[in-house]
């Protein structure tokens, strides 16, 4: 057993409440607390839909008179258009028909003054030279005396007249095509009204067929009481 000597009694008296007052060993250090973390948050539920009271049924399949009358409405806007073209091409044709006139009317007039000026020609040439016989004179073509504008107004007339040619297969073909969009509007007219009785028997049928029915209950009803009060 060691012996205890007066030095380290001592400093045993001396370390002991001195260590009581100092902090602890830095290896002795206590776990840190734990912070409040908040408690993990559930997911949401899915939020169900409710059913909406004002749901529309599925549109029912249109009826052959709703597609007859879509037909009817087209048709009789195409046959519309064509009529409005048909309008427009016949005041085109029209003009220029009254433009090729006057034409025709100025080349006339050109051709008319250049067999005056031919004959003014051929006299004042018999007249002056005795040598030159008049037949030769007269056999000269029309184009020496006339001058460029009837050369000018005849193209513009067979230009016009190309053109007055050109209209008028349009103006027919576009004839052609109102024709056979009126008889069209006419056809889908009749079975548009054809099919629209066929419905009104037909709704006529099914109110016949209802009342009949609750007629047959209502009288069944009354039989079988009768019968019963009877039994009684």
């Amino acid at each position: 057993m060691p012996v205890q000597t007066r030095s380290s009694t001592r400093k045993t008296h001396l370390s002991a409440p001195h260590a009581a007052g100092l902090p602890p060993s830095p290896t002795r250090r206590t776990p840190p607390p734990p912070r409040n973390t908040p408690p993990p948050r559930k997911p949401p539920r899915p939020r169900t839909q409710k059913p909406s009271t004002n749901t529309r049924p599925p549109s029912s399949p249109s009826s052959p008179t709703s597609t007859l009358q879509h037909h009817l409405l087209t048709t009789l806007t195409h046959t519309t258009s064509l009529r409005h073209t048909l309008a427009s091409l016949t005041a085109r044709l029209t003009s220029a028909e009254h433009n090729l006139a006057l034409t025709k009317q100025h080349l006339r007039d050109a051709t008319t003054q250049a067999r005056e000026s031919k004959r003014i020609i051929c006299r004042y040439l018999e007249l002056s030279m005795a040598d030159i016989p008049p037949c030769k004179s007269l056999a000269l073509p029309m184009d020496v005396y006339a001058d460029e504008s009837c050369g000018r107004l005849a193209d513009a007339v067979r230009e016009g007249e190309e053109s007055v040619r050109e209209m008028r297969g349009l103006v027919e073909g576009v004839k052609r095509k109102v024709a056979e969009g009126g008889r069209e509007v006419g056809r889908l007219r009749r079975m548009v009204r054809m099919e629209k009785e066929k419905e009104d028997r037909k709704r006529v049928g099914e109110g016949r067929g209802k009342t009949g029915a609750k007629a047959k209950g209502r009288g069944r009803g009354k039989t079988g009481a009768k019968g019963r009060k009877r039994g009684a």
